[in-house]
């Protein structure tokens, strides 16, 4: 009987122990209970993160993940430096299509690959590390309810190859920062950011490439820096109105534009405003800080920056 009884109580520490380690360090706290799902990478030296079988609710990623299902010989705890996987597409994305409510990354990441939390209806916030240095395409697009965000300092954007890009595409985010030391946004980046209505941009930006604020019918806040130096094609179109309800708002908020001395090159229909000719709304007003009149401006960027723009265009250089 004695030795039935030490036999139980073996089995009984094993099965706690089993299941201790079956719940490793990384659980999302999920309404459905569901798990972070880990991969070694770096020659088993750090983690990547995905979903696993996260459907919902608040994802609080680990700074370090220690699992028993490591490789032999790794160590008990590595840290995790990635959000997803660089071949990840529309629908491999970490957490794509997915009703999370937030989420939080640790410092430590570095990446956030394509399509990350694209598609996600429910995400509310979002909270980057400083040591972010890489954010794939669409990583936010199509996140309705995402309020704000905070861009780290370090962040590069994969430009998708130019067939997708828009890592905020069709996001609700109505104020963006961009922390200095960024220096390029990529095409699309915030396109079709219908509520978008205030934007801080570093001193640090050189190129703002094609359609970066395309579509953005709420901007009422942008200062260019002095710096800057590529304004892409189209890349402040549409910005003379939006939809509100049923009904179509065709006076752009956005008063005026600066266009400082430092560019030197402004793209096709950098400000095109698309409105029929029968409209009369408020009127966009540019100001021209590099050059004196008109014949100067598109000596240096060529008449097409100009199209299909009716903006007042003020011009104000020596």
């Amino acid at each position: 009987m004695k030795k039935l009884i030490n036999l139980l109580v073996i089995v009984f520490v094993v099965v706690i122990m089993v299941s201790l380690t079956a719940c490793p360090p990384g659980k999302g706290d999920d309404d459905d209970g569901g798990q972070l799902a880990f991969e070694l990478i770096n020659g088993n030296t750090a983690y990547r993160v995905k979903k696993g079988t996260v459907k919902s609710g608040v994802v609080n990623i680990p700074a370090q993940h220690s699992s028993a299902r490591s490789s032999a010989g790794a160590p008990d705890s590595l840290p995790v430096l990635e959000v997803g996987a660089p071949t990840d597409d529309e629908v491999t994305g970490a957490f794509y299509n997915t009703q999370i409510t937030a989420v939080t990354i640790p410092e430590g990441v570095t990446s956030i690959y394509a399509v990350g939390f694209a598609y996600c209806p429910e995400l509310t916030s979002v909270t980057l590390p400083e040591s972010l240095e890489f954010m794939g395409w669409m990583a936010f697009a199509l996140t309705p309810k995402l309020q704000s965000i905070i861009i780290p300092g370090n962040t590069k954007f994969d430009d998708g190859s130019g067939n997708h890009s828009g890592h905020f595409l069709e996001s609700g985010i109505k104020s963006l920062i961009l922390s200095e030391g960024i220096t390029e946004l990529s095409d699309l980046i915030f396109r079709s950011c219908h509520y978008l209505t205030d934007v801080t941009l570093p001193s640090t930006l050189k190129i703002i490439n094609d359609h970066a604020f395309s579509g953005c019918g709420r901007l009422t806040n942008i200062t260019l820096p002095e710096g800057l130096e590529t304004i892409g094609e189209f890349a402040f179109a549409g910005l003379y109105g939006h939809y509100s309800g049923d009904n179509y708002n065709i006076s752009a908020p956005l008063d005026s534009i600066t266009i400082p001395a430092s560019v030197t090159s402004v793209g096709r229909g950098a400000f095109w405003d698309g409105r029929p000719d029968w409209l009369n709304p408020k009127r966009l007003t540019i100001y021209i800080d590099g050059h004196a009149n008109q014949e100067s401006a598109d000596a240096a960027w060529g008449e097409e920056w100009r199209l299909h723009s009716d903006a007042t265009i003020i011009y104000r250089g020596q």
